[in-house]
């Protein structure tokens, strides 16, 4: 049985189960120090070995979206996707499929150093940092200082989240407010108790309201940690027999006052109070809608029935058995040896085993709602630092158990500590580098050679929206929508595509051929001025009309004039532009 005195320290390699390790009057200052400038530092050097650019095409969302929200174009995105476009003004498109949260800082941070790459990285790096002291904490809250070093060092040197901590997503703020939440929840279970051991007679209602308040701050964050919000709710209300409508209320009030707003939000937007558009993905990753393709579609096409919700299932099926075989390759996954049997082990303290328990029930949540919608091992990483709590105190436990010798115990640290900084070296020394995205030069040169309203049709939206700072249109998954989404809006176009263009129809596959030829001829040319922008013009009356009828995209783009590719850009990626004569034609015109 896991004690008082092991929680709070017969993880005391040496120590002897059942010892109480002296813990003195807190952590010192030292070691606070430690805890921020140790994962900094790390970070940084982390940074220059690995990081050139934002590759991920989150990051890039994130990116624009902050830049906007920070510009005075409020919550808006470049990025037009036929599934949510909401009027004519492409500056203006209301996003609906990310939380504001993580906008909002980005926004704060490119208003005082610039919007960049390296910029974005540091907010995403800045949320790791903060990080690693708080699982220090919580180790500490639960069990003892031992076990929170551990854990912060476990944590904070896996490659795995070092790659989300510069990748400029929002995975490690939502890692900070998860931590920030249990460690809260567990201050909450603590003020149930009298410190007699029986019921508390006044309610926590600060430690109530910041509770809700840090899961309505981890909705913000991405609308998918709404599975979380009733779990809470019900771990609460576990926590006291008598007083669970005043725990109940007090929560959700802490929750709503941040929350509640942007679901008003949404539902006048999206139609969704709780997920936005984002409501939409649990039809998407299926059989009839793979992938996201259903984002590219008009929303008259997206049409429920009883085929698709059994492709749903199917869905479910199929997402919860590449989960039992994905899990045992999870960041840090050496530590299922101690994570399994801690989550199951009988503790005395009950304010960790109610934590412990809201924990449990929160992966379970986000387990189901992953499997409803679109399953990402990320969202489980955010219950990362609270389960390797867990699995650090029952090591440490056992380790003082086990009573071993000086040798024994030198022999396990190293072992520990080879399993836990291995990795991170294998990857600085031998990993790959990964460079910006090819398309990334492409995209800028845009910035010179098109007006801001102008729009750009790609098959990598992101990537135009961040770089270029053009609004940039999803080529839709039904080429007979595209006339209709161009005269949406009117004047200058342009299109920017690569080879996984190709995959999305004979008519794109036909255009990029026609394009990405000339990109070939160009850059066998010693000369470069030898062939100019304009040299290729797609002019449909010369096509065979057995063509044309076949790919009515080739009647759409009439007139779409091959552009020679900038300095340094990728072959593969190829540059078009359409004529605000053809960009105001009706279809077949």
């Amino acid at each position: 049985m896991l004690t008082e005195s092991t929680q709070r320290a017969s993880d005391g390699v040496g120590d002897g189960p059942g010892r109480p390790a002296q813990d003195g009057a807190g952590p010192s200052t030292l070691t606070w120090a430690a805890a921020l400038l140790g994962p900094l530092i790390l970070l940084v050097i982390y940074r220059l070995v690995v990081f050139k650019a934002l590759t991920n095409s989150d990051a890039m969302d994130f990116a624009q979206i902050g830049r906007n929200l920070g510009a005075g174009h409020g919550f808006s995105t470049l990025i037009l996707r036929p599934l949510a476009i909401h009027g004519a003004d492409a500056l203006r498109q209301p996003d609906v499929t990310h939380g504001p949260l993580y906008p909002v800082c980005l926004a704060v941070a490119f208003a005082l150093f610039g919007a960049k790459d390296a910029v974005a990285s540091s907010v995403s790096g800045l949320f790791y940092v903060l990080t690693v002291p708080l699982i220090y904490l919580l180790g500490g809250r639960l069990f003892s200082a031992r076990v929170g070093a551990l854990a912060a060092t476990v944590f904070a040197v896996n490659s795995y989240v070092l790659d989300y901590a510069i990748s400029g997503t929002h995975i490690t703020l939502c890692l900070f407010l998860a931590t920030a939440l249990f460690l809260v929840f567990h201050g909450v279970a603590s003020a149930v108790r009298s410190p007699e051991g029986g019921a508390a007679q006044t309610v926590p209602t600060g430690k109530l309201l910041l509770c809700g308040a840090l899961a309505g701050l981890l909705y913000l964050a991405d609308p998918m940690f709404a599975w979380l919000l009733p779990v809470l709710l019900v771990a609460v209300l576990a926590l006291h027999d008598t007083r669970r409508t005043q725990y109940g209320l007090w929560l959700v009030l802490g929750i709503l006052v941040l929350a509640g707003p942007w679901m008003l939000r949404n539902l006048m937007v999206a139609g969704n109070p709780v997920f936005g558009l984002r409501g939409r993905e649990v039809w998407m990753n299926t059989t009839i809608y793979p992938g996201y393709v259903a984002y590219r579609m008009h929303p008259d096409d997206v049409v429920p029935g009883q085929l698709l919700i059994r492709s749903v299932a199917k869905k479910i099926l199929i997402g919860g058995a590449q989960v039992l075989q994905t899990f045992p390759q999870a960041p840090m996954a050496w530590m299922l040896a101690f994570l399994l049997p801690s989550l199951f082990f009988r503790m005395r303290n009950p304010e960790a085993s109610a934590t412990r328990r809201a924990a449990l029930w929160s992966l379970t949540a986000l387990m189901a709602g992953g499997l409803l919608f679109s399953l990402q091992i990320t969202f489980f990483l955010v219950l990362a630092p609270v389960l390797v709590v867990f699995a650090c105190a029952y090591l440490l436990y056992i380790a003082g158990q086990a009573q071993l010798s000086k040798g024994s115990t030198r022999l396990a640290v190293a072992l520990i500590a080879f399993a836990v900084a291995y990795p991170l070296l294998a990857q600085m020394v031998l990993g790959e580098r990964p460079d910006a995205v090819k398309e990334m030069v492409s995209a800028q040169a845009l910035v010179s050679q098109s007006q801001p309203t102008d729009v750009v049709l790609s098959d990598v939206p992101w990537v135009v929206a961040w770089y270029a700072d053009r609004p940039s249109l999803w080529l839709p998954a039904d080429d007979r929508r595209l006339p209709e989404l161009r005269k949406l809006f009117p004047g200058n176009q342009y299109v920017l595509i690569t080879e996984q263009s190709r995959a999305f129809s004979q008519g794109w596959q036909w255009v990029y051929s026609i394009l990405q030829q000339q990109n070939d001829r160009h850059a066998s040319l010693k000369d470069k001025s030898q062939v100019g922008s304009g040299s290729v013009r797609l002019d449909a009356s010369r096509v065979p009309k057995e063509v044309v009828e076949k790919l009515p995209l080739v009647s759409e783009l009439n007139g779409l004039e091959w552009l020679k590719p900038a300095e340094g850009a990728a072959r593969s990626t190829v540059v078009a532009a359409l004529p605000p004569a053809a960009a105001a034609k009706p279809a077949g015109g």
